[in-house]
């Protein structure tokens, strides 16, 4: 790459940053930097040391709408001027940077030192990561439930997509090239992931997968499954297979809710239907399969807040037939109940996930 350049410098921990970009788009050169720092120390205690001098960021131009693009090399990151550079985001109350610069930046790990064979679900090992790579650093910024509002859009961008498609849906471990669904459903599967064993078992496992199958190695989906296996319980094994091997949807309903209050505390009545749909691959239909699952269940003392500001409970219940009466005792009086409030499982109809109570 050659321009007529300006170059932005910074010095992290002994790793030099370089930000190249046209000279009057400097604007967002701190908040790139920003991102990049935390995505260092994050990478670095988390996963594995970076093993390059430096990090550079190079701006490329913009010529249409269609092409909006960027490309990883060992140490450095080629991206679109309208992603990166002079964005104009003095009042945003978070760092727009941070998303795509930590994406970017991760695909010197996912990608790179990981270098995947490029099979069916081989993404699973670069732009999922990369997307999981996003949730976690946004959420140690900016709160827990940061993430929700993109969750939400991530799911209904796949749930649009795949109803366009002509082929039969893959599941994430062995999808080819379909990027509206390894990006969007990845993040979905990740982030369910990661409320189902942690991230701390999740970054055992990405250590794991680093220290055993580092390029020339060429690990695929299965390679990093079996990493997941190995640090989770037997039984979540299922779930984990949900998320990544099997096509899967749920349907939520808060049939009934009555809350009984005695010396100031609050017993809820809460009547639960819960079905489980599984999608079969070769006639591309839907089978009902029993759920045996755990699902939270979320109080509210206004409409939900969508990063639920307004939460004043949240448990978790064990769901194992279609219909469940459960009761929930807690010091708190709900105005609103939801149940799987964060999205872990995918339900293609919201309306009667909430109940409001009189």
């Amino acid at each position: 790459m050659s321009a007529e350049y300006s170059v932005a410098t910074a010095s992290h921990n002994g790793i030099e940053l370089k930000i190249f970009h046209a000279p009057h788009h400097s604007n967002d050169n701190e908040n790139l930097f920003a991102a990049v720092k935390g995505g260092l120390d994050y990478f670095q205690e988390n996963f594995a040391p970076y093993t390059f001098k430096e990090f550079k960021i190079v701006e490329l131009p913009y010529f249409s709408s269609e092409q909006s693009f960027g490309a990883a090399f060992p140490g450095m990151y080629g991206g679109v001027e309208n992603r990166f550079f002079n964005l104009n985001i003095d009042d945003e109350p978070r760092n727009p940077s941070l998303s795509g610069a930590i994406h970017e930046f991760s695909h010197q790990y996912w990608g790179g030192y990981i270098t995947p064979n490029y099979v069916g679900g081989s993404s699973m090992l670069t732009e999922v990561l990369a997307k999981y790579s996003e949730l976690v650093l946004e959420e140690k910024l900016f709160g827990r439930y940061s993430n929700n509002e993109d969750l939400n859009q991530a799911i209904g961008i796949y749930l649009r997509n795949r109803t366009r498609s002509d082929n039969p849906e893959k599941p994430l471990s062995t999808i080819g090239f379909e990027p509206l669904n390894y990006y969007f459903k990845g993040l979905h599967s990740m982030t369910a992931l990661r409320d189902l064993i942690g991230e701390e078992k999740i970054n055992q496992a990405l250590r794991n997968l680093l220290a055993k199958y580092r390029h020339p190695q060429r690990p695929t989906s299965h390679d990093l499954l079996n990493e997941y296996y190995l640090v989770s319980d037997t039984s979540q094994h299922t779930i984990i297979a949900d998320l990544f091997t099997r096509i899967v949807f749920h349907d939520f309903k808060l049939d009934s809710a009555h809350v009984i209050e005695i010396d100031n505390t609050f017993t809820t009545e809460l009547n639960v239907t819960a079905l489980k749909f599984v999608v079969d691959e070769v006639s591309n239909t839907e089978f009902t399969e029993t759920i045996n699952d755990s699902i939270e269940i979320a109080y509210y003392s206004g409409f939900p807040d969508i990063e639920n500001e307004n939460m004043t409970y949240l448990t978790k219940v064990k769901l194992s037939n279609e219909h469940t009466s459960l009761s929930i005792t807690s010091d708190h009086k709900p105005r609103y109940i939801t149940i799987d409030p964060n999205r872990y499982r995918i339900d293609r109809s919201l309306e009667d996930n909430l109940i409001e109570i009189e």
